[in-house]
């Protein structure tokens, strides 16, 4: 009816987009949730979703969620820098763009202080740049993938599926 709250069009949006599940208004989703109750894709993952964009990060939780996985959420480049350095994650899932730094700047940051330490997280980016050479350009900074948006869930699943399979330096 209108006139039409914005918080009622996000939600409606989001449950349109999102399989029909009722979404909560909040303005920020929490920085951590609980792997879902659904069956896992392959061996659950502790991720790193960096995503600025609510409707992006919210539709990848879900997604991410029902495959199992334990998600915690950064919204800028610092915040993923500062997430991956607190914690132990098997993937970071990276926006291309950001505030205060780019998913490239982050990904670079990460691989210098990955020097001579063995470890090595994979990195997955996410971006609607999905022209000729933009592929290139993640994996140059240090991406290990690269997922154009729209994301599609099935996609989105096999990459991190794959890079669970990857064996890596520890």
């Amino acid at each position: 009816m209108k006139p039409v709250r914005r918080s009622e069009l996000r939600a409606a949006v989001m449950a349109a987009l999102v399989d029909h599940v009722p979404v909560r208004t909040a303005v920020r989703p929490p920085r951590e949730t609980a792997p879902a109750v659904s069956a896992p894709i392959g061996p659950p993952a502790r991720i790193l979703l960096a995503e600025d964009h609510e409707v992006n990060q919210r539709l990848a939780l879900r997604i991410l969620e029902k495959g199992g996985h334990h998600v915690v959420t950064a919204v800028t480049g610092l915040e993923a820098i500062a997430a991956w350095r607190a914690g132990e994650f098997d993937v970071i899932l990276m926006d291309v763009q950001m505030p205060e730094m780019d998913g490239f700047e982050a990904t670079m940051n990460i691989r210098a202080e990955e020097q001579g330490t063995g470890r090595h997280v994979h990195i997955i980016a996410m971006t609607a740049h999905a022209m000729t050479g933009d592929r290139e350009r993640c994996l140059a900074a240090g991406m290990d993938a690269y997922l154009a948006k729209p994301i599609r869930a099935s996609d989105l699943l096999e990459l991190i599926r794959a890079a669970m399979m990857k064996p890596v330096a520890s």
